[in-house]
């Protein structure tokens, strides 16, 4: 640390990184903080922590979102032709965009799709149907591929299921709470639900450590009641990891599901007695969400949904 102090002092106005930070405290003692020590530089720190913003010696966020259309577009093509560089044709633009709506809006995801077809040369549709069926060979290709075509290794599903397990070892409870929102609307799933589920300060805990992973955005809606929402392949990952960590196929896990079940039924039904019928509307959503996943519910909570 010394030599480190010694070295950016020398220099004025020197840029230090910490990529890839899991927790401030990891880097805490080698953060600056005293500019007589140090000198007068700027820090930069990459996170997946999203909490990270409430730490006092952060003064600037830059959250990175989904993409728009045309940015998808850009990068997509930016790597397609690299060798070429040549531009898409209009046919081709069309086609690319119309492929890319099927494809997560963020930087990785298009990444991965633009090498893996460039390198193995499959079609849109051969690409998509082996997302949708979270193909094991589709998944540790990707990662030799970008290997290859960089430092960084890591697809989405691996990224957000070594989350999962993270989080779910941080916290008993936590595993039914991600299996009660994976089963629902992705969306504007309201925080007072996941209450009638568990206690507060566990649910409180839940939503922080999914903050943590940056696997949830946290809003108000027009009723300024709090809710959440997941990305729909984030939600597709997390429901896939769970149906096959806990086998939700057999028989002992209907109480499991009952349970959940009992949450959501309870919770509708509180609202409906207040008359607040555009709050109950908007619920629809999540009912008719769960009952599609006919493979895991009997007969009773169908009956009770």
């Amino acid at each position: 640390i010394d030599f480190v102090k010694r070295k950016l002092k020398s220099y004025p106005n020197w840029f230090l990184i910490y990529d890839n930070v899991e927790k401030f405290t990891d880097i805490q003692k080698y953060f600056p903080l005293d500019a007589e020590t140090w000198g007068q530089g700027r820090i930069i720190l990459t996170t997946r922590d999203s909490n990270i913003q409430n730490n006092k010696h952060i003064n600037y966020t830059l959250h990175i979102g989904e993409l728009n259309e045309n940015q998808k577009l850009n990068l997509f093509a930016k790597i397609m032709n690299q060798e070429a560089q040549t531009a898409f044709t209009e046919g081709q633009t069309v086609e690319a965009k119309k492929f890319l709506r099927e494809i997560p809006p963020f930087p990785l995801d298009v990444s991965l799709a633009s090498y893996y077809i460039k390198t193995t040369n499959v079609s849109y549709d051969q690409y998509v149907d082996l997302l949708k069926k979270n193909d094991v060979g589709l998944t540790n290709l990707q990662e030799t591929i970008l290997k290859e075509s960089g430092d960084y290794n890591k697809n989405r599903y691996s990224l957000v299921t070594l989350s999962l397990q993270k989080l779910i070892e941080s916290h008993k409870d936590f595993e039914e709470l991600l299996l009660f929102v994976g089963l629902l609307d992705s969306q504007n799933i309201p925080k007072e639900l996941l209450n009638w589920n568990k206690k507060p300060d566990v649910v409180d805990n839940f939503i922080y450590h999914l903050k943590k992973h940056s696997l949830v955005r946290m809003q108000s809606s027009s009723f300024s009641r709090p809710t959440l929402s997941i990305h729909r392949s984030t939600q597709a990952i997390i429901l896939a990891f769970l149906a096959q960590k806990l086998n939700l196929q057999e028989k002992d896990h209907h109480l499991l599901m009952q349970a959940i079940a009992n949450s959501l039924v309870s919770y509708v039904e509180d609202e409906l007695d207040k008359d607040d019928f555009l709050r109950g509307r908007q619920l629809i959503s999540h009912l008719e969400r769960f009952v599609t996943h006919g493979k895991l519910l009997n007969e009773a909570i169908n009956a009770s949904i």
